[in-house]
């Protein structure tokens, strides 16, 4: 076959569904990350984007008429409720991986206790994540500079502000601002909010309107269409992981064999390499390790994780990891592949395939390989209760051109 002389480009959206009730995630033109809801299970949005309370210009001045500056456009306000009724203080879960900037202990200003987190977006921007009114920060998160993973619980939800740890009825307030802002300065669209609206099948990217990067696609965070609404959120508390090692990060240097048995290179054809990688900059938001599939023309490789037991009594697992595609491919033709597998531990059979990738989309163009964009890929696989499994990444490249295939922070979180 005659190849063409072009490039595919694009970011990757594969998400292979393990059921007819998995969501695939639409891409954005944003350079936000995903953001999964901060809190588990359900919640109310007692107050959304351009909500009259306090979420509109005229709103906060009636509340602080000296500071004209201080605007929560689009931000939202989050209740969780006891079985009588009450506003409770529940556990805040991260909504992404970042690094704590602030954690402000102290009760003052209207905020009170609060939480910043900066994550990263594409092309170098970040953004910094803010959480306010808590009752308290856990210990892990009150330092600048700590490593905060998706659905860590870094707070808790509260009432504080104003000197006093009840200013306000118990609720979170969540907002974002982007690179460059500060607190209580002007928040900016939030783009990409996992949710599912309990009368409603299926989640959803829901995005605040009137940003200027509006999707028709994506329903609306404004007020008057989730004020008073139950979402459920697919976040969850991050625990023992199943996935040992799923960032990489005990790996120092170049291995085909993790030393704790985390991962472990099952099989290659071709050219012998390192597939597990320790000690350079090009993971996932420039981190030391992660692993390297592919790279060389006319190979195989096989990577395993050590085996899991998925809970008894978990109904799905959520598994979640981040890819990098570079190709030397000019034709939409899917030369190169880098498939995602469930093995059976106990058998060794294939389970079921749960990611695929190739040339055709790499998610950045060859060229410009620093820093790399990494796409997130989450399925949510059902019917493994009990079972022992493993993930395998296998790759494979033709003989004639190379596509680079990089695979970071991997997670199995059972449901």
């Amino acid at each position: 076959m005659t190849r063409l002389n072009r490039m595919a480009v694009g970011a990757i959206v594969l998400v292979v569904a393990a059921a007819a009730s998995a969501q695939t995630p639409v891409q954005t033109s944003s350079d936000q990350p995903l953001l999964h809801a901060p809190w588990q299970g359900s919640a109310i949005i007692t107050q959304g984007n351009h909500g009259a309370t306090s979420h509109n210009v005229a709103g906060q001045r009636s509340v602080d008429p000296s500071n004209t500056q201080w605007e929560n456009t689009y931000a939202l306000d989050i209740v969780q409720r006891d079985a009588t009724g009450a506003a409770k203080n529940f556990d805040v879960l991260a909504p992404a991986d970042g690094t704590v900037v602030t954690a402000k202990m102290d009760t003052t200003g209207m905020g009170g206790r609060q939480l910043h987190i900066r994550v990263p977006g594409s092309n170098g921007k970040s953004f910094l994540l803010v959480l306010m009114h808590l009752s308290d920060i856990k210990p892990a998160y009150r330092t600048g500079g700590a490593i905060v993973h998706t659905g860590d619980i870094v707070a808790n939800a509260g009432g504080s502000g104003n000197n006093s740890e009840s200013a306000w009825s118990v609720h979170l307030h969540f907002h974002v601002f982007g690179t460059g802002n500060t607190p209580d300065s002007h928040t900016q669209g939030i783009n990409r909010l996992r949710l599912r609206r309990t009368d409603l099948a299926g989640f959803q990217d829901y995005e605040s309107k009137g940003d200027g990067i509006d999707d028709a696609m994506r329903p609306s965070l404004d007020d008057a269409m989730v004020g008073g609404r139950t979402f459920v959120s697919d976040n969850v508390p991050s625990t023992s992981p199943l996935v040992i090692n799923g960032n990489f990060e005990r790996i120092l240097a170049p291995t085909n064999a993790a030393a704790d048995g985390s991962w472990t290179r099952t099989y290659y054809r071709g050219t012998d390499f390192a597939v597990l990688r320790g000690g350079g900059t090009w993971g996932r938001n420039g981190s030391a390790a992660y692993l390297y599939l592919g790279a060389e023309r006319n190979s195989v490789q096989w990577v395993e994780s050590r085996p899991f037991v998925v809970p008894a009594g978990s109904a799905s697992v959520l598994v979640r990891y981040y890819a990098s595609v570079l190709t030397e491919e000019t034709a939409a033709y899917p030369y190169d592949v880098l498939r995602v597998a469930l093995i059976d531990a106990a058998t060794g059979g294939e389970l079921m395939t749960i990611g695929r990738f190739t040339n055709e989309r790499p998610t950045k163009p060859l060229g410009f390989d620093v820093p790399l964009s990494y796409a997130e890929q989450a399925v949510r696989v059902f019917g493994l209760g009990g079972k022992s499994v493993k993930l395998r990444f296998e790759a494979s490249n033709d003989a004639a051109f190379a596509t680079w295939f990089r695979i970071d922070d991997v997670t199995a979180t059972p449901e």
